[in-house]
């Protein structure tokens, strides 16, 4: 897939699905286009912190559209949730559901043990 960046006038190219594996945990690339050169040029990839925020929005936006609208949800709806969209494994699914924890995003429900609950 292919985001337009526009603070650095550049594009961003990012794997949305990949063979075993997580595509949140793919390198997303610059290209942006040189005037001197009259072509587009590869740009590097984005920094670790950059990529590490993005993956946390694309999670975000992920598990707000898997809960919608629900309070909690139990573990393994989750789980299942988050290998449908973004086609991984369980595990890979187990994984994102640390890093939403980690980013203070979801938490184990205090009144479902087995469920989480998005944090307001």
């Amino acid at each position: 897939m292919i985001e337009k960046d526009d603070e650095q006038n550049s594009s961003i190219v990012k794997a949305l699905k990949v063979r075993d594996g997580s595509p949140l945990d793919v390198p997303m690339v610059k290209f942006g286009w040189s005037k001197e050169e009259g072509r587009h040029i590869y740009q590097g990839e984005m920094s670790k912190e950059d990529s590490q925020q993005r993956k946390i929005a694309d999670l975000k936006h992920a598990v707000l559209e898997i809960f919608d609208g629900k309070t909690s949800m139990h573990t393994k709806d989750l789980q299942n949730g988050l290998m449908e969209l973004f086609s991984v494994r369980d595990r890979t699914a187990r994984s994102y559901i640390t890093t939403l924890i980690e980013g203070n995003i979801i938490e184990k429900s205090k009144q479902f043990p087995s469920s989480y609950r998005l944090i307001e």
